[in-house]
């Protein structure tokens, strides 16, 4: 882990995942998401929900029509499989980079690495449970709801702690190399 760790650490290594993720933001992302816009009711968005109940599941599914629900799959393993790849190595190299120049202890270096893995792990899972209700609907499988709540929720926990600190820590790395660099 540590070998993995001091290669996501390299300057050259983040500023390739900087690079991936603004590419990512500003080329691909407002496509997608002006498709989405066209089969998305309102209100009924997965993705962007930070919790919903088991029962809203299916409540969200069936304001989908059939070519909605086509759709929404297609975009989760095509689009949705590459985002969380790509902001889930931004968020590694951010952290890597970031701790590693404020030399934080290692083991809790390991542990805040997990963050962003997790993150993509829920995000995946999400996609998978999801899918698997738009595919099967209007046939309601309780647990597929029930995971599906819980890995958004999860998802977005993981997301917003992974990126808060791959940007807290390289501008805190930041600002200390400028106070040393002035004194």
């Amino acid at each position: 882990m540590d070998k993995l760790i001091a290669w996501l650490a390299k300057p050259i290594v983040f500023t390739i995942g900087i690079a991936i993720i603004i590419l990512f933001l500003l080329l691909i992302l407002p496509n997608e998401a002006s498709k989405a816009a066209t089969y998305t009711p309102e209100g009924a968005s997965f993705d962007t929900s930070f919790f919903y109940t088991p029962a809203d599941v299916y409540t969200k599914a069936a304001a989908y029509s059939a070519e909605g629900r086509t759709a929404y799959i297609r975009a989760r393993w095509t689009f949705d499989l590459v985002f969380p790849l790509a902001y889930g190595f931004f968020c590694l190299t951010a952290i890597a980079f970031g701790g590693s120049k404020l030399k934080i202890n290692k083991k809790v270096l390991q542990v805040l690495i997990l963050l962003p893995i997790l993150a993509v792990f829920f995000d995946l899972a999400e996609n998978t449970m999801v899918s698997l209700v738009m595919a099967n609907y209007p046939t309601e499988y309780v647990f597929l709801a029930f995971a599906a709540a819980i890995s958004t929720l999860c998802k977005w926990i993981c997301v917003m702690s992974a990126f808060s600190l791959a940007l807290v820590l390289p501008a805190f790395a930041g600002i200390l190399w400028l106070i040393r660099k002035n004194r």
